[in-house]
Formats: structure tokens, sequence, C-alpha cells
């Protein structure tokens, strides 16, 4: 057997950010981020996101979580405490923002940004560094049925990919959109893809969202600015030298 000593291992130097981390978000119609895609970057560091209510924090965090776990496990606005029909996969992809009560019959109606012939988009970069390997997954979101649920496309990739570039363009054609990406050597699956599936793209998550966390390491931690402990939580972070996104 070699001496320990002597063996060379390829690992990176900073072992901080082993394993698979967010690099990049872009959500495109999905809740109140409408009509462009708008990109949050992490560059796999840890971050603070903060913002008044409503700013959309939970609108971010709902969407790495449908990412990342299986459709049926998911529970919207769950790291705000909301009660988990308060958002479903239909609000966001239509935009819900308020709601309006009618004045004859009391019943409230929701008022959506969107009808059912837009489409909506997000997408998560990740990379391991220690590994050089990055993985992108992503989800389309559109309606066949102006009062029905949403269709899903689910799009993995062994690099890196964006909306702009690979999930736009193609009118309210699906079925282009699809051929193009397979073109591409892209998978694509309108199914709910299987865990060994995920992993093949050697990013493998094995958990649900409870309490804000991920089970594969991903701490989720949302605040809002006018909470009372957000000035303490600031210089927490601070001190340990991590990002504040607002």
């Amino acid at each position: 057997m070699s001496d320990p000593r002597e063996m060379q291992l390829d690992f990176a130097a900073d072992d901080t950010l082993a394993g698979f981390r967010l690099h990049r978000l872009e959500v495109y119609n999905w809740g109140t981020f409408d009509k462009r895609v708008w990109t949050l970057v992490l560059g796999g560091r840890n971050a603070l996101l903060t913002g008044d209510i409503g700013s959309g924090k939970s609108t971010l965090v709902d969407a790495i979580t449908t990412l990342l776990i299986p459709a049926q496990r998911v529970a919207y606005n769950k790291a705000a405490g909301a009660e988990s029909r308060e958002r479903t996969l239909r609000s966001y992809v239509l935009g819900h923002y308020k709601s309006e009560r009618n004045e004859v019959t009391g019943s409230a109606k929701p008022v959506s940004l969107r009808d059912h012939n837009s489409y909506s988009a997000i997408l998560g970069v990740f990379r391991n560094v220690a590994y050089d390997q990055t993985v992108t997954l992503a989800q389309v979101f559109w309606m066949k049925e102006p009062q029905g649920q949403p269709e899903r496309l689910y799009v993995c990739a062994e690099r890196a990919l964006s909306i702009a570039d690979d999930l736009a363009h193609f009118g309210t054609d699906i079925t282009q959109l699809r051929r193009r990406l397979r073109a591409r050597k892209i998978e694509v699956d309108v199914a709910d893809p299987q865990a060994d599936e995920i992993a093949a793209a050697k990013l493998t998550v094995d958990g649900q969202v409870e309490h804000g966390e991920l089970t594969n390491g991903m701490r989720i931690l949302e605040v809002d600015t006018d909470g009372p402990d957000v000035l303490r939580l600031e210089r927490g972070l601070l001190a340990d030298q991590l990002p504040l996104v607002r």
C-alpha cells in the first residue's frame, strides 16, 4: 500500500465549497417575477436572502424547491410559515399577486399577471468545483386549458444552460422546444424524473424541504427586513463573510 503522505488526491484546495452547490438561479414568468429573465448569481457561496414582506423571497426559495424536490412532495411557501394551499404551482405560473372580492357573492378571486397563453421557466446551475462538474436542472411550464393545471417539461444537462439561450424563442410550441433541446444533446422528459436519472446526471438529492432546510446540506433562510432579528442576523453573517442578497 502506498504511503498516505505520498498519495496525490485530486481535491479542491478549499473544501468549504465541496459538493454540488448552486451557482446561478434564473426564473422567467415565475410568480411576480414577470416578463423577463430574473437572475440570482451565488457562485456556490452561502447567501442570506432578505427583503420586505411580499418582495419575492419565498418565490425564489420555492423555485429552488421545485427544481430539487419531487413534484408530489413539494410544499410551497413553507419557509414563510404559510398555509400549504396558499400558493400552488398554478399560482406561480399564472402570477397570482392579489385577490379581489366579489361584492355580490362575497367570494374572492385571484388576480393574475399572466394568462394561460404564456409559459414559465425556472433554471438552476449547480457546480462541483472539486470534480470540475456542472449540472443544470430546469423546468418549463405551460397551460393546455385556461382552468387546468400546468404541464411541465423537465430539462437536465451536464453543462451550464440559460433560459435566454436554451429555453426561449419557441413561441407556444413545446414540441419545437423539445426537439431543439434533444438536438443539442440535452435531456428532456415530460414525466417526473426518477432518482436514478438525476443521479446519472451526477446531482443526487434525497430529501424534502422541512423548516427551510434541504437534506443535501442546502440551508434556506429568508428574513423580512422589518423583523426584529434581521440586524443581529446580518451582523452574524457578515462576521462569517457571507453575502447578503436583498
